[in-house]
């Protein structure tokens, strides 16, 4: 994951947040960064490919509650090709960690 953010603070919103999978996301049916939060809660975001799905990058924009705590949060994208209701390729990426900082660190 990168940012050209520099240190990201608990509730910062329109955080750009870019994933290079590695993979060509050509066909692929879904995008989704899967987020752990410092709790341990579980969240999805849905994320967009880049316009050169060869390049395998997917982009996602941070919204109002997405970075809500201080802490490690943990992010893996996971990508899915489907022909109608099956599943044919499902690809997890390697589980980056970033840090969000309290106000004032």
């Amino acid at each position: 994951m990168t940012t050209s953010e520099g240190k990201i603070y608990v509730s910062e919103i329109g955080i750009p947040v870019e994933v290079k999978t590695g993979i060509d996301l050509t066909g692929a049916s879904t995008h989704v960064l899967h987020i752990f939060k410092p709790n341990g809660i579980k969240k999805d975001w849905i994320a967009i490919p880049d316009s050169d799905l060869k390049s395998g990058i997917l982009h996602y924009t941070t919204v109002q509650g997405d970075l809500d705590q201080a802490g490690n949060y943990k992010l893996q994208s996971e990508v899915k090709w489907m022909s109608g209701n099956t599943i044919t390729k499902l690809v997890k990426g390697e589980t980056a960690i970033f840090k969000i900082y309290e106000l004032w660190e």
